[in-house]
């Protein structure tokens, strides 16, 4: 019938587009200096200052908060960065580099790794597992994991800045305090937290969390 024959007409159709498709999508590669890519990479280097904030803080003054819609939102923006990653040419110096294959080849042997495990919400996967576990505060510190999404930041930094006319001593500079702020911050958190530690408790004795900060 006429109706039959439309059909097999567009599944042939589909049938043959679809590898294409396909293979241009697999192909696909950005340049780091595209306006939209940089704009992805400004939002990216905040929500790493967020993080490297936030997550000491809440591992040492909110241990048993659980996880609210921005946090969830700031960990799929860091697995579509990831994902990202993949289709983002690199600069080698003197060239961008476009071509799929060096791509893949530099991300997955150099930041992928350090990318994937800042990324992925260890305290939670073992909470799946086992509840118990999964509340013992040894557990909830896997989420200090996430402090490692600041290996991030140079590069980010590094290619946002890639055009500016700006002297590189006066980015590198600010690039130094940012990092002696933060350090500063965890080191806070870290000196209120080690007693709890210590203790095994979830809280200090006299629950006053906020007090030491």
């Amino acid at each position: 019938t006429r109706e039959h024959a439309v059909r097999t007409d567009a599944q042939k159709h589909l049938a043959n587009y679809a590898p294409t498709f396909v293979q241009t999508v697999l192909m696909y590669a950005v340049s780091p200096q595209e306006p939209w890519r940089l704009r992805w990479d400004l939002l990216v280097l905040v929500l790493v200052i967020y993080s490297s904030i936030i997550v000491p803080y809440d591992a040492a003054f909110r241990p048993d908060k659980d996880p609210a819609n921005l946090d969830q939102l700031v960990d799929a923006a860091f697995y579509a960065d990831i994902v990202l990653n993949f289709w983002t040419g690199f600069d080698k110096g003197y060239e961008i580099v476009l071509d799929k294959g060096e791509i893949v080849r530099n991300y997955v042997t150099g930041w992928f790794l350090i990318d994937f495990v800042a990324t992925v919400q260890w305290d939670s996967i073992v909470g799946w597992f086992d509840d118990d576990l999964g509340a013992s505060i040894g557990v909830k510190m896997l989420a200090l994991i996430k402090i490692f999404r600041l290996a991030r930041a140079s590069r980010l930094i590094d290619r946002l800045t890639a055009n500016w006319t700006t002297h590189s001593g006066y980015i590198e500079a600010g690039k130094f305090f940012m990092y002696v702020a933060i350090v500063g911050h965890l080191l806070a958190c870290f000196f209120f937290l080690w007693p709890v530690l210590m203790s095994g408790e979830l809280e200090p004795a006299d629950g006053r969390l906020a007090s030491g900060y």
